[in-house]
């Protein structure tokens, strides 16, 4: 008489979760399991999705109609879209509105002036991808994620933080960034690059993945997923990052926050 065997382990994994993983596997377990409040809207979040959409709109409109909108177009649209995402109930404000607002403007005018000269017409723009990493007798895994700019032999994805990135914390991105070994196998195109976007500067991070940077990839979600499928009651709680905080963290009454109160720092 032969067992049933058990069902094989299904797992996808966003390129956003495994970020989080290494935030803070605690955090990320929890996310994973849906134990998690869902994500407020905030002002980083609008700053970033406005500049996003305006991005993504001058692109399809260059690739759709071989049209390349002025730069009064595109910083248009992008404030438009800070009304429609700033408008959403129970924003929470970082910053000022109307410093967020000089913060599209300032981001668009940058990537129109200085970034814009260094592309292509882009192949997609915002591409969706959902491929299997790994599958054998006990899991299956999948990676998911959306590209911002694709051109024949490069990825580039915008980012917009509040405060440009220091030079001198580049090399770790260069060596250990997820998204980069995550995208660029899935879109099978070696050359990726970050291009941080922080008026009144830009900052590039020129990356190259290949197939051993895709076999530690395979090495590392499979680490991931075992760890998933122990189903143990609790993940490592880590605390030396910018994300441990009850500004950052929705699980922190729940975790640290029990004994350091909602405003420790």
């Amino acid at each position: 008489m032969h067992k049933n065997k058990p069902p094989k382990h299904e797992h996808k994994f966003r390129q956003s979760f495994l970020n989080q993983w290494f935030l803070c596997p605690e955090s990320a377990r929890r996310k994973h399991l849906g134990l998690m409040p869902p994500e407020t809207n905030n002002s980083n979040l609008v700053r970033g999705n406005a500049v996003h959409a305006a991005i993504e709109w001058f692109g399809m409109e260059w690739a759709e109609t071989n049209r390349l909108p002025d730069g009064g177009e595109l910083v248009e649209f992008g404030l438009n879209e800070f009304q429609l995402f700033g408008n959403e109930d129970g924003t929470v404000w970082h910053q000022e509105p109307e410093q967020v607002v000089d913060a599209v403007r300032g981001n668009l005018n940058l990537w129109y002036e200085e970034v814009l000269p260094q592309l292509d017409c882009p192949t997609d723009v915002e591409i969706h991808f959902d491929r299997v990493l790994w599958e054998d007798n006990d899991r299956i895994i999948r990676l998911s994620g959306t590209c911002d700019w694709v051109q024949d032999d490069w990825l580039v994805d915008w980012k917009n933080p509040s405060k440009a990135p220091r030079k001198n914390e580049m090399w770790i991105k260069q060596r250990s960034n997820l998204q980069s070994h995550v995208y660029s196998w899935a879109l099978e195109t070696p050359k990726f690059s970050l291009c941080h976007l922080s008026s009144p500067e830009v900052a590039w991070t020129h990356m190259v993945r290949g197939a051993a940077d895709y076999a530690a990839l395979i090495d590392l979600c499979l680490s991931v997923a075992i760890q998933i499928e122990a189903n143990l009651p609790s993940a490592l709680k880590q605390w030396d990052s910018w994300y441990c905080s009850p500004k950052w963290c929705g699980a922190w009454d729940t975790c640290r926050g029990k004994f350091l109160g909602d405003n420790p720092f």
